[in-house]
């Protein structure tokens, strides 16, 4: 799943846990679990703005250019 997460975050710059819930139709605990992963891995960013109006979230999530390796892939 960390993969499919960070390919979709790579192919999406700027995307927020909403679109990945959605899109990947995954669980939301679960997204932020990998996102964090990845995010402590260095292979995403999280981009922070003000909230606008009509606006769910101010997080967002970028790819950093890391090339992903899967160390599940390697055991």
């Amino acid at each position: 799943m960390k993969k499919k997460i960070y390919s979709y975050v790579k192919e999406h710059p700027s995307c927020s846990l909403i679109d990945i819930e959605a899109d990947l139709d995954l669980h939301g605990t679960e997204v932020m679990r990998m996102l964090r992963e990845l995010r402590k891995d260095a292979y995403i960013r999280i981009e922070v703005y003000p909230v606008k109006p009509n606006q769910q979230t101010s997080h967002f999530y970028t790819a950093t250019g890391k090339p992903f390796v899967d160390s599940q892939a390697e055991n």
